[in-house]
């Protein structure tokens, strides 16, 4: 049985076991995408030097990092 399958079947258990699994459990939506390792002049010309991780939260989550093979990797939920 997975996760979700728990979850559908705890509605069938009774209505007060479902409120309290239904407050425990939240629904993520997520998505990444990487790029092509990019040159050193790309490298240069985006000014990353450090490898850091960023991260922007004003309206979702939105993530960026490099990767150990360099590509740049796009994130969020």
């Amino acid at each position: 049985m997975s996760f979700i399958d728990g979850y559908r079947r705890a509605g069938a258990a009774g209505p007060e076991k479902h409120a309290r699994i239904k407050q425990r459990v939240a629904g993520i939506r997520d998505r990444i995408i990487a790029t092509e390792p990019p040159s050193d002049e790309e490298l240069h010309r985006i000014g990353w030097k450090n490898r850091q991780g960023i991260y922007d939260t004003r309206t979702q989550l939105n993530y960026m990092r490099m990767t150990r093979e360099n590509r740049i990797t796009f994130g969020g939920g």
